[in-house]
């Protein structure tokens, strides 16, 4: 494939590598990925190392930099690519990170690794709800400006300027928004209290693979600190997250009473996400959570 300034795609691959890394790179093989939305991705195999590289020509550079950041941030808490670094080469930008060879994601083992590395993360407490950048979640941005509400926050940073863009582009109309607003007025005695904590941010089972010795992988996140009912409750929304997960998960940091209620609650974000993203398929979920708790 010929990219812009006529430079094929091997040779963006190994000017990416070398762009980063300041080292020669010498290609043994390729392997293009498939799953993404938003990005192009390839697995690069070169002499003594794998790379994963995902590129966008649509998007600056600043887009994968807050994904860099997002992921520096939940090393330690758990397993996630090594950042090699972010540019631009040939009118795209790209992310390089650690090459990851991908395992079954199957066994009581690989879940209970899962519920261990989230309890872990959802331990990390922070000061306040949001985050001293803003990120992304899909190709949207995500205003992560700090504040000590927790109820505030999902609102004002989180539902209401999707439901704003959302209207705008006619995929809500007056009687959502009033509904919503009358859920705002609800949200305070709704959600649960608790701490601010580090999570995910968009964790959909897409986005925990295995490697190759049955170790879970958190990848593609969308951080900041909030509710970990939050990264639950979308893990509800797709499924395919075992029981294993989940009956460890519990055992080791339960929720509190109520969250099955509250799950449509907050899942209103990645619906509204999806709704802005992909149409009109997801409007009828959003409009069975207004009509529930918008009355």
């Amino acid at each position: 494939m010929i990219l812009t300034n006529g430079m094929n795609e091997s040779a963006f691959f190994c000017a990416a590598i070398e762009q980063v890394t300041g080292k020669k790179a010498r290609l043994k093989a390729v392997e293009r990925l498939h799953g993404g939305c938003i990005n192009e991705a390839a697995l690069l195999r070169c002499e003594n190392e794998i790379f994963f590289i995902k590129w966008n020509s649509r998007h600056p550079v600043s887009f994968f930099e807050a994904e860099a950041q997002n992921l520096h941030l939940l090393q330690g808490k758990v397993r996630v690519p090594q950042v090699y670094g972010q540019g631009e080469c040939a009118g795209r930008a790209f992310l390089l990170l650690e090459g990851i060879e991908q395992g079954a994601k199957q066994g009581q083992r690989f879940w209970e690794n899962v519920a261990e590395q989230l309890v872990l993360l959802h331990r990390s407490r922070g000061d306040a709800f949001g985050l001293d950048y803003n990120n992304y979640i899909g190709a949207l941005p995500q205003d992560n400006t700090p504040c000590q509400d927790g109820a505030a926050f999902f609102f004002e940073r989180r539902l209401l300027p999707l439901i704003e863009k959302a209207s705008a582009m006619g995929r809500l109309q007056r009687r959502h928004e009033q509904a919503a607003f009358r859920l705002a007025k609800r949200l305070p005695d709704l959600l649960p209290d608790e701490p601010p904590v580090l999570l995910h941010g968009d964790l959909w089972s897409g986005n925990v693979m295995a490697d190759r010795q049955g170790r879970a992988v958190f990848i593609d996140p969308a951080t900041y600190y909030g509710c970990r009912e939050i990264d639950l409750a979308m893990m509800q929304l797709f499924g395919g997250f075992d029981a294993v997960f989940w009956e460890a998960y519990r055992q080791m940091y339960p929720w509190q009473a109520g969250f099955e209620e509250r799950v449509a609650v907050w899942n209103l974000y990645p619906l509204l996400v999806h709704l802005i993203l992909f149409g009109d398929a997801y409007r009828p979920a959003i409009e069975r959570t207004l009509q529930r708790f918008g009355a």
